[in-house]
C-alpha cells in the first residue's frame, strides 16, 4: 500500500471522529469575596427586572434592581448589564426575570458570564455572608 493511500485511510477515518462540533467553557475558579470585590467597580445583590434577547441571543441585555449595595451601586438603583446567554459552551448563564443574583460588575463591560465570579443568590450564601462581613467592618 502506498504512503498516498495511507494517508487516505488515515484521513477518512479521523473525519469520523470528527462528526459533532463540541463547545467548552474553561474557567478559572473564583477567588475569595474580598478579593473579587476589590477587582470589580459594582458589586451587589440585585433583580433581573428585564433581560432582552441580543445579538443572536448570546449577549441578552439586561436591568437589574439593586436591592443589597457592597460597592458602587445604592440600594434602588437600576443597572443595565449583558448577560452572556448562549450556554455553557459559550460561557453563558441562565437568567429569567425576578430572579436575584449576587453581582460583580466592571464599569465598562458589566457583563454576566459563567466565567464571572457573579452567581444566582441561591449558591451565593457564603459570598454574601462574606460580603456583608467586610462592609460591617468599614
Amino acid at each position: 500500500m502506498s504512503t498516498l493511500s495511507r494517508i487516505l485511510i488515515l484521513f477518512v477515518a479521523l473525519q469520523g471522529l470528527h462528526s459533532t462540533i463540541v463547545w467548552a467553557c474553561s474557567c478559572a475558579p473564583p477567588d475569595t469575596p474580598a478579593v473579587e470585590m476589590a477587582e470589580a467597580d459594582m458589586v451587589f445583590v440585585g433583580e433581573v427586572v428585564l433581560r432582552g434577547c441580543g445579538y443572536g441571543a448570546i449577549r441578552s441585555p439586561g436591568v437589574v434592581r439593586v436591592t443589597e449595595a457592597f460597592k458602587g451601586v445604592e440600594g434602588g438603583d437600576y443597572v443595565q448589564t449583558k448577560f452572556w446567554t448562549g450556554g455553557g459552551g459559550s460561557c453563558g448563564v441562565s437568567v429569567e426575570p425576578r430572579e436575584s443574583w449576587l453581582l460583580f460588575l466592571d464599569e465598562d463591560y458589566r457583563t454576566v458570564n459563567l466565567c464571572s465570579p457573579s452567581q444566582p443568590i441561591s449558591s451565593a450564601a457564603d459570598e454574601i455572608a462574606a460580603l456583608r462581613a467586610l462592609t460591617s467592618a468599614d
